[in-house]
């Protein structure tokens, strides 16, 4: 998840600088199954905006109430860990109460979510759900062992004093064509990690981030040397993600290749 928690005051003041900047958001959107009763999905939860997106699957935890009896946040634990999940003004329209109904029936302890989530603010320290797909047993096909995703992990850095928060890591084939990115970070008091899923195969991965934005940082040989003046070679590092498993040590750090 991006970072936890942060004051009620920086909360706000973050939130109303957004809402001013940004256009206008489609309504909210519930989505029913089948059947037209159960609600699957409920989108347009968020203004997007400059802040950080990340799509994540997780578990509802304890949720909290405002005054009127509407959900304010909830807490949301994913392999990241547990974190407060905000709603903003756009998840309580004046609607009769459909989307808080809905939000009702779906935030509960114990469900399991694919959660869209904003991360704004310092550090994308202000998380906002944007939007949530319900996830069961029922809803999820069968995937083949030998195309199941694997995870690619690693440090971030920046020839600066701080790493920005739009910060982002991405994977791309051989060919240069994509293959996912994430701007998920997760911040400790020793470094500043990164998650990427991906399909099973090989893959270049770099850093970008709007700070530099005609560099992308990639897991080179000057990396794996150690990023000193005398490592003479930038040439980049194949990845191989294995089916289900998880590569760790793939750091973009190569900011210096120009």
């Amino acid at each position: 998840m991006f970072s936890r928690q942060v004051p009620a005051v920086a909360r706000l003041v973050a939130l109303c600088v957004l809402a001013a900047s940004q256009p206008a958001l489609a309504a909210p959107r519930v989505v029913h199954g089948a059947e037209g009763r159960t609600v699957v999905a409920i989108e347009g939860l968020a203004r997007k905006g400059d802040c950080a997106i990340a799509t994540t699957t997780g578990t509802v935890g304890a949720r909290r109430l405002r005054g009127d009896g509407a959900i304010e946040d909830f807490d949301f634990t994913d392999r990241f860990g547990k974190a407060n999940v905000y709603l903003e003004d756009e998840a309580r329209p004046r609607d009769g109460g459909r989307i808080r109904a809905a939000l009702d029936e779906v935030l509960k302890p114990g469900t399991k979510i694919s959660a869209t989530i904003l991360g704004c603010g310092a550090a994308g320290s202000i998380q906002s759900l944007m939007a949530l797909k319900v996830l069961s047993a029922g809803d999820r096909p069968a995937v083949d062992a030998t195309q199941r995703k694997g995870t690619i992990t690693g440090e971030l850095s920046y020839p600066s004093d701080f790493i920005p928060s739009d910060m982002t890591v991405c994977a791309e084939k051989p060919d240069g064509a994509p293959a996912g990115c994430t701007s998920r970070q997760r911040r400790t008091r020793k470094n500043v990690t990164y998650a990427l899923d991906v399909a099973p195969g090989e893959y270049f991965v770099f850093a970008r981030t709007k700070e530099m934005p005609n560099t992308k940082a990639y897991w080179s040989e000057f990396v794996r040397c150690g990023n000193d003046a005398s490592c003479k070679s930038h040439t980049r590092l194949l990845v191989t993600v294995p089916p289900g498993g998880k590569v760790t040590g793939i750091h973009p750090q190569d900011w210096y290749v120009n």
